[in-house]
């Protein structure tokens, strides 16, 4: 079934192919003077600054209708909390 959610997912998920994607093209396209890991860690970096405060306002969102709503409690039964104990 496709929901709101699913869709914003695939956005996310493509979105993040084409960032990963023209990686290499950038890659290639650095000065010389700058290390090629340096300015693979620095294009990686920037990627994760983009989308992990999409991510972490996500999260907060379905926790707060988690909270809120109890028919939710059984179709999201897990947000990740208690990963490390696993």
């Amino acid at each position: 079934m496709v929901t709101k959610d699913y869709i914003k997912g695939l956005l996310y998920g493509v979105g993040s192919l084409i960032l990963i994607g023209i990686q290499p093209i950038i890659i290639n396209s650095r000065p010389a003077e700058i290390d090629i890991y340096l300015f693979a860690m620095m294009t990686v970096i920037y990627e994760a600054i983009i989308f992990l405060p999409l991510m972490l306002i996500e999260r907060k969102r379905i926790k707060s209708m988690k909270n809120t709503n109890t028919d939710m409690l059984n179709e999201i039964s897990s947000l990740l909390n208690g990963w490390e104990k696993k």
